[in-house]
């Protein structure tokens, strides 16, 4: 699978599709003989199906970390769906009202589920701006403080 699973790949499905999820969905069956991937974004699919809840919250703040709580519960679902076993060292020296920066890498979009699962405060995320063509990520994106760039720029 190496050189299969990276941002970039994913990233041209986006772009040279009218209906994304579903450009992504059928890529994911023909490559992927455990079906994981289908199953994680079919997972994802039922998360999304969670935002009206946030709009019956009154305050922004409130809905923004509603949005955190369901984005974190999904990313400990996909590690289950995927039988990682995640550790973290450290996380009860971070103070829940104390303001952070996390920097991270990733390689492939599964490590933004193993992140948010492990991140063990309200945090939103510098996303790539292709994430804004997808209307109900980048809603709750947004919710969360997400700011989007444009790669290389």
């Amino acid at each position: 699978m190496d050189g299969i699973l990276n941002e970039t790949r994913y990233q041209d499905i986006i772009q040279s599709s009218r209906l994304p999820v579903l450009a992504l969905i059928r890529e994911s069956v023909r490559e992927d003989r455990h079906l994981l991937l289908p199953r994680i974004l079919i997972d994802t699919f039922a998360t999304a199906l969670r935002i009206p809840q946030s709009a019956s919250l009154n305050d922004l703040s409130s809905r923004g970390r509603f949005a955190f709580r369901i984005i974190r519960d999904w990313g400990r679902k996909v590690s289950r769906i995927s039988r990682t076993r995640l550790t973290m060292t450290g996380g009860k020296l971070i103070d829940p009202k104390g303001v952070y920066l996390f920097v991270a890498n990733h390689l492939s979009p599964f490590d933004i589920a193993v992140l948010y699962s492990l991140l063990p405060v309200c945090t939103g995320v510098v996303a790539n701006n292709e994430f804004r063509r997808i209307p109900v990520l980048s809603y709750w994106m947004r919710l969360t403080g997400a700011i989007f760039v444009e790669q290389g720029n």
